[in-house]
């Protein structure tokens, strides 16, 4: 058996036709053990996570291609680099440098603009702004950008999320002992804290809830446990073994609904 302390995470599968034939040998194997021997929680979860893991390591891993720059920030880095290259060169005007070349360029760039030399501080303040603007844009799509992944990353790992937050980036491979758990509660759970049982609020819940009565216990039924699996989100679950999985071999689920 696996034991907690072994376990691996689980690497994320991409949807494949491969993945399903997987899949489909996989299920076809518990089906054949769960009707020859009746397992516990305990046991289904290791069943499941032993299948999840030969299933991930067989999947061949996607080749990742060179990542290419954004288009918005591919055109906002143009615009940068064409305003700077401007008001270089009208620095040079500034400082006294009256090259043929330098008149040239400055030419190019006023014809361009539908300027003349009259209004050539007045452009270059221009310029300026524009600069100006053109760095806070790419500062906010940046900001966007950042919300985006932190957004996908809630969705398919919330624990790193958290981790990225917090700016913890190491992360607990073994539960905490006995003692540590003891301890912990302890301070919370046996700490004598005289709390107010007789405050207002305490009367208005008992009798606006005077007419509540106890629920009655229900067996839970295959139905129940796969309305809560379906409901559930593939990749988002805080163990080691995602609801993609426990999705995935519906063969346990009659199993997973008699141990509980």
């Amino acid at each position: 058996s696996v034991t907690i302390k072994d376990r691996k995470r689980l690497k994320h599968v991409r949807q494949s036709k491969e993945l399903d034939q997987n899949i489909e040998l996989a299920k076809q194997a518990l089906v054949n053990i769960a009707k020859e021997y009746p397992l516990n929680i305990t046991e289904l979860n290791t069943l499941e996570y032993v299948a999840a893991a030969v299933i991930a390591d067989e999947m061949r891993d996607t080749p990742k291609g060179v990542r290419k720059e954004l288009l918005w920030k591919r055109r906002l880095q143009q615009k940068v680099d064409q305003h700077c290259r401007i008001l270089s060169i009208f620095s040079y005007l500034m400082l006294g440098v009256t090259s043929r070349h330098v008149y040239k360029q400055i030419r190019r760039i006023l014809r361009l603009a539908r300027k003349d030399h009259s209004k050539l501080e007045e452009f270059t303040k221009d310029i300026k702004i524009k600069l100006q603007a053109r760095a806070q844009w790419r500062q906010r799509y940046k900001k966007r950008q950042q919300q985006f992944y932190q957004n996908k990353l809630f969705i398919e790992d919330t624990k790193k999320i958290y981790q990225l937050l917090n700016k913890q980036q190491n992360s607990t491979s073994e539960p905490p002992s006995q003692p540590a758990v003891e301890t912990f509660w302890h301070s919370i759970l046996e700490d004598n804290v005289k709390h107010n049982n007789g405050a207002l609020w305490i009367k208005d819940k008992e009798k606006a809830n005077q007419r509540v009565t106890p629920q009655a216990w229900t067996e839970l039924t295959l139905t129940n446990v796969l309305k809560v699996i379906k409901r559930a989100q593939n990749w988002k679950s805080n163990g080691l073994d995602k609801n993609f999985w426990l999705k995935s071999f519906n063969a346990l689920h009659q199993q997973l609904t008699r141990a509980m």
